[in-house]
């Protein structure tokens, strides 16, 4: 997970005034899926210029855009799960020389 907001100990640092101490968090659940979730900011958190609900997981997708209170700052989500593919491949290398 990273978690995003203005206080020095994030993994992104957010220098913006309207940005909370510890503002959102982006993570991977379980099934692989990236996700953010506003922590109760001060200003919210739009995905895809709409706010999203504070403690509530969204999925992020490809090409997926964010941003954080009242900055302008966009970030543009990039999700490659290439290397997760090729774990698999090889996995199943592995098991079939097994069989």
């Amino acid at each position: 997970y990273y978690m995003m907001g203005n206080m020095k100990t994030n993994d992104i640092l957010c220098a913006h005034i309207s940005i909370s101490r510890f503002h959102c968090v982006i993570f991977c659940d379980q099934e692989q899926t990236v996700k953010i979730c506003d922590l109760q900011s001060k200003a919210g958190t739009y995905l895809n210029d709409e706010m999203i609900e504070p403690l509530r997981a969204y999925r992020l997708s490809d090409g997926d855009v964010f941003n954080l209170a009242m900055s302008t700052r966009k970030y543009k989500i990039r999700i490659d799960y290439s290397c997760v593919v090729e774990a698999l491949r090889q996995k199943e290398k592995e098991i079939n020389k097994e069989l």
